[in-house]
């Protein structure tokens, strides 16, 4: 009390104010108002009011409560190191009530575990690459004997023979859609019981015979088929084979091989096959000719020795 009205002495230089001053203001503080209303701020004949302050509550610190954020807060003071978020570790470690020791432990132990599965599945891609290059092995394996089979394959005898030369002359004009070569082959060759086809009906595609050769013709419009060979296998049969040489719209170049057998009977032909040579095949499908592809395919060891 003396140290009050000491400092209330300094101010106003007065012992009889300072004494009544203190001692109403000890009162007023002691008799708060319960009629809800404001306690007004005492006011003196000099006219100076008494400075007022706002009562300074603190509030203690439990798990329930949060702090509010402050945008001048600093996360790494000591002050608020307690309010920091949580990303250093998982909310269950760091809701726990673990040490510091074990915590660390919980996450070598996730790391551990992630580490492992991170090698099963590269084991796993790695088996599954292995299976895919064992299956090519034995796609090739199937695919060189079909290619032999095809080498190896005879067609049917029938008929009487009939030249080679002539028959492969009208093929190519065939092919390259000469209306007039075709229209005579048609008429020539047809047997009585098939209508004879026009050049309008014949550029339609519809007749078997020529059927093959239109289908390649609209796959490879601004192409020519040559023929290599001809021979004659007796008894009708003739074996031509040819060759389609071009520019692919990609600019690259074409070159497919292929095989036709024709039989011919009575002057007429009663059955025209034709296919791929499957090693032309898959050497244009390699960028290669026939030639590199045959000379590759005796030297590689392995399916993937093609794309090397």
């Amino acid at each position: 009390m003396s140290a009050t009205a000491s400092n209330f002495s300094d101010v106003f230089n007065d012992d009889l104010l300072t004494s009544s001053l203190f001692l109403e203001l000890e009162t007023a503080n002691s008799s708060p108002l319960t009629t809800g209303e404001e306690s007004p701020v005492p006011m003196y004949d000099f006219g100076v009011p008494l400075k007022y302050e706002e009562p300074v509550y603190v509030v203690p610190a439990s798990p329930d409560y949060t702090r509010p954020s402050s945008p001048t807060s600093s996360v790494g003071s000591d002050e608020n190191q307690r309010w920091a978020p949580a990303q250093r570790w998982p909310s269950s470690l760091a809701n726990s009530n673990l040490s510091e020791e074990e915590k660390e432990k919980i996450r070598r132990e996730k790391k551990r575990e992630a580490d492992r599965k991170c090698r099963k599945r590269k084991k796993e891609r790695t088996m599954e690459m292995e299976n895919k290059l064992r299956r090519l092995e034995e796609e090739k394996v199937v695919m060189i004997h079909k290619i032999d089979s095809l080498q190896r394959t005879a067609s049917a005898v029938v008929g009487e023979e009939e030249g080679a030369e002539d028959v492969a002359t009208k093929a190519v004009n065939l092919f390259n859609l000469n209306l007039v070569e075709c229209a005579t082959f048609i008429r020539a060759h047809h047997s009585n019981d098939c209508d004879v086809m026009s050049p309008s009906s014949f550029a339609s595609g519809q007749d078997a015979v020529v059927k093959f050769w239109m289908d390649m013709k609209q796959k490879f419009p601004h192409s020519k088929l040559e023929v290599v060979s001809t021979e004659s296998e007796g008894g009708g049969k003739f074996h031509v084979s040819w060759k389609i040489t071009g520019v692919l719209a990609n600019g690259a170049a074409l070159s497919l091989n292929g095989n036709t057998f024709i039989s011919v009977k009575g002057g007429l032909v009663i059955k025209i096959v034709s296919m791929w040579d499957a090693s032309s095949v898959l050497a244009q499908q390699f960028g290669m000719t026939h030639e590199e592809f045959v000379k590759k395919s005796e030297t590689a060891s392995y399916f993937e020795d093609f794309l090397i």
